[in-house]
């Protein structure tokens, strides 16, 4: 008998960088991922029907593979105002795991689908970075994502604000505070495997599991070096 555990990961990112005049930057990039897991425990054995040693395998498999295109943008309004704005695009494709028999060449799904499911994130986000004066410093931003379940008809359209500001009291001692809202579409989950070890899989949100999310709150007093 033999146990075999295949795992690893693939990623690749391609960028394009352009400068349209001197105020206005753009990074456009591409890039992919792919995370797949395989257990497979095989054994051999004689099958008196035939007179023939035949070999019988059970496998498990799952996997997310992500591929996304971002642009974003950069405006720089004067040298104390610049403005951050874009759109993001992710494709997860997830397989939460199938397994499988094989006995003589033959396979026969016994649990779950070997088909990998679609579930794409569309975000636009806005962001304005504004030093008001030598002491006073804002930043706010807003994100809005749209992430699309067709198999659970679930399609909430998520907002994610965020704001942070900083006044300097003396050239001694700062002041900060920042708020910012997260939400997560995509779960990460971990139990039993197939064969007892620990296994990470993968499952979307749904109306029943929503997407998460995390509010954060943030304030500091920072004393400079003298």
């Amino acid at each position: 008998a033999k146990l075999k555990i295949n795992y690893g990961n693939i990623s690749s990112i391609l960028r394009w960088n352009h400068i349209f005049n001197p105020k206005l930057f753009c990074n456009i990039s591409a890039s992919a991922t792919r995370y797949k897991v395989k257990e497979e425990y095989s054994e051999s054995y004689f099958d008196s029907a035939t007179n023939k040693n035949q070999k019988a395998s059970l496998d498990y498999q799952n996997g997310i593979s992500d591929v996304a295109l971002n642009a974003d943008f950069e405006y720089s309004a004067t040298n104390n105002h610049y403005m951050h704005f874009g759109i993001q695009n992710t494709n997860h494709f997830i397989n939460p795991g199938y397994s499988s028999v094989t006995i003589d060449n033959s396979s026969e799904v016994i649990s779950g689908e070997k088909s990998a499911n679609f579930y794409p994130e569309i975000a636009v986000y806005f962001e304005d970075d504004y030093k008001v004066s030598e002491k006073i410093k804002l930043n706010m931003g807003l994100r809005a994502v749209s992430f699309i379940n067709k198999t659970y008809k679930y399609n909430p359209m998520l907002l994610e604000p965020r704001v942070s500001g900083r006044y300097i009291l003396k050239p001694t001692l700062a002041l900060k505070a920042s708020y910012s809202r997260m939400h997560q579409t995509v779960f990460s989950l971990t139990s039993q495997g197939f064969f007892g070890l620990p296994l990470n899989y993968w499952v979307p949100a749904t109306a029943e599991i929503p997407a998460q999310k995390s509010d954060q709150i943030n304030h500091l007093k920072k004393l400079k070096k003298l």
